[in-house]
């Protein structure tokens, strides 16, 4: 049998060919891309490689509004290297390529601006992404984890993640999402209150866990004050830190982590300076300084909603974009 004349061999031999695709998130305070081959016939997702570089993005538009000219240029240089790691793999299909940005962009007087120069110098067209797909695609990426574990999810539990300037909250009924919002709430954001203040280092726990409390108080009011059992923390903080106390979250599994053992982490975090973290872990300074406030968030929001189970989800809003891709 010749397979060339036999339209059903030649298909499947087309979609059993491995897909490569990417996804560009311009973040808050990193702009980060991920490489992944998806198996057309399965759905299954090998990750290949992933970049991150930081960016001002959401210190400029948090507290100038505006996304300065330097931080644009300086995101189209980045994008740039991008783009040619892009090519190297073969991935120039545009329909292969996601570029989205969050709340950094959306809150910039001059978005529309950004998002046009970024398209001239480079030919990504960022998508425009409101809140109610970033709970979408949060969710496809974590639901994944939750199906393996039915009996651990049996109950309500929360999914939270924590960005740079959004705490993004979803409410869970077993696996079924009952409530969804997004709050300003991020480890840029607290940063910049602590520098509006001036405040002494050592009330800057205070402080921030005031502003934290003020927002717990809004979820509570609109869900009519839950009883979470789990609560499910994403973010690249809170990962950092189930690192450092347990080990590193895998792919397939959430890691349960024990709030004590959090909150001592937390504590030893915010007695230092960022410069201190960045040369004792060797991260980035941006980094460093959202270290604390991410942690700090996480742990008080499990904390005052009652969580006994804590568990650390390694996916991020990326692997929700591709497994989207996977299944179109």
């Amino acid at each position: 049998m010749n397979p060339e004349k036999n339209p059903s061999l030649t298909d499947t031999k087309i979609s059993a060919t491995p897909e490569l695709v990417a996804v560009i998130d311009i973040g808050a305070s990193s702009l980060r891309m991920q490489i992944s081959e998806i198996n057309r016939t399965d759905h299954q997702i090998r990750k290949l490689e992933s970049f991150s570089q930081a960016v001002s993005v959401g210190k400029d538009s948090f507290t100038k509004h505006h996304i300065t000219k330097k931080t644009t240029e300086y995101c189209v240089r980045v994008l740039k290297i991008y783009r040619s790691k892009l090519i190297e793999y073969g991935i120039t299909n545009h329909e292969n390529i996601r570029v989205i940005a969050t709340s950094g962009v959306r809150e910039a007087t001059n978005g529309i601006a950004f998002t046009d120069r970024i398209f001239i110098a480079t030919g990504f067209a960022i998508e425009p992404f409101d809140e109610a797909e970033l709970h979408r695609v949060t969710y496809l990426g974590v639901l994944p984890y939750m199906t393996k574990n039915e009996k651990a999810f049996s109950e309500q539990s929360v999914l939270f993640e924590a960005g740079g300037g959004t705490a993004e909250i979803l409410l869970l009924n077993k696996t079924d999402v009952v409530f969804s919002k997004t709050y300003r709430l991020g480890s840029l954001r607290l940063r910049q209150k602590l520098e509006l203040f001036d405040a002494p280092f050592i009330k800057s726990r205070s402080l921030m866990e005031s502003q934290i409390l003020q927002t717990i108080s809004e979820f509570k009011a609109s869900t009519n004050h839950p009883n979470p059992k789990s609560f499910i923390a994403m973010g690249g903080e809170v990962r950092f830190a189930a690192s450092v106390i347990d080990q590193k979250p895998k792919a397939n599994q959430l890691l349960k982590i024990e709030m004590n053992a959090l909150e001592e982490f937390t504590s030893e975090i915010l007695l230092q300076s960022p410069d201190q973290l960045a040369s004792k872990f060797h991260m980035s300074l941006p980094d460093a300084e959202s270290l604390g406030p991410g942690l700090l968030t996480q742990l008080v929001f499990a904390r005052e909603l009652g969580a006994t189970n804590f568990y650390v989800a390694n996916v991020n809003m990326r692997d929700g974009l591709i497994k989207e891709m996977a299944s179109r």
